[in-house]
């Protein structure tokens, strides 16, 4: 089992990783807006310009991990930062060799966006549903609030509910006549 110190001497060198990858980025995002200036539609693009962008992400993904995964380090997020990185070094290599892999890049891209907007319109559904049965529940609420007081509420123009002056003002006063205060001491 390697030392406590040689271990935390490798972690200083990912570390000091953070302003390379920066660097590294740079020029792909250069190819990239160059590339966003001819206003093509992004399924006309080349498989080239979406090798670019696999490589511009996986790069701006590793500088992430570099940023919030290394200050702490637990064995479960390594483990899960060694398993990007191995698929990601897998997926690049192939880029490298075949740029059609460019082309699976951008359908896996954007089926990923098909399946994250068709849960958020479920979740949003979901949340219209809840809303609607929410306000069902509270006008039935208020129904039976206006029944039970014998018809004496009216609504004002806000909407809210309001004790109509009559009855239950002779009420009140009764009431609060026979309720004593208790004395300072809280004894009688």
């Amino acid at each position: 089992m390697p030392s406590p110190e040689f271990l935390e001497s490798e972690v200083v060198e990912i570390r000091t990783l953070h302003g390379s990858l920066a660097q590294l980025i740079f020029p792909f995002r250069q190819v990239l807006e160059q590339a966003d200036d001819a206003k093509t539609i992004p399924s006309q693009r080349s498989t080239s310009y979406w090798v670019n962008v696999a490589f511009t992400d996986s790069l701006t993904r590793l500088r992430l991990f570099l940023e919030q995964n290394f200050n702490y380090i637990e064995p479960m997020g390594l483990l899960a930062v060694m398993r990007y990185v191995f698929e990601m070094t897998v997926w690049l290599t192939l880029m490298t060799t075949d740029k059609d892999y460019g082309s699976l890049y951008y359908r896996e891209l954007v089926d990923g966006q098909k399946r994250y907007y068709k849960d958020l319109q479920d979740q949003l559904r979901r949340e219209v549903d809840f809303l609607r049965k929410t306000a069902a529940d509270e006008d039935r609420s208020r129904k039976s609030e206006v029944e039970g007081t014998g018809g004496n509420v009216r609504r004002t123009q806000g909407g809210r509910l309001t004790a109509k002056p009559g009855r239950n003002e002779r009420d009140r006063s009764s009431i609060t006549t026979q309720v004593q205060p208790l004395s300072p001491t809280g004894r009688d």
